[in-house]
């Protein structure tokens, strides 16, 4: 595979000695941005996010409450249930 690669480099590097031109000098014109947008796209895209974030506040406490509502709820049974376990009968 190096032997092959060297003889290629061998090639073109005679043949560029003896004049051969490979490549035209041509300017390659390079863009500005990669993706061009209308003008006031971005600011209407940003318009929005109010909406967005006032519609998905429900749903974040939902999923923040719901957890933390079973969390606790676990917790207050786990204690009522060593509370009866420590306990003492009346005699």
């Amino acid at each position: 595979m190096k032997n092959t690669f060297y003889k290629f480099v061998g090639i073109v590097g005679a043949l560029a000695g003896a004049g051969v031109v490979f490549a035209q000098d041509q300017t390659i014109e390079v863009p500005t941005s990669i993706v061009e947008l209308p003008t006031g796209s971005v600011a209407a895209i940003v318009s929005y996010i109010p909406t967005l974030l006032t519609n998905v506040y429900p749903l974040v406490i939902l999923a923040i409450g719901l957890p933390l509502a079973f969390w606790g709820v676990g917790k207050l049974i786990a204690l009522v249930k060593a509370g009866f376990r420590t306990r003492t009968p009346r005699s």
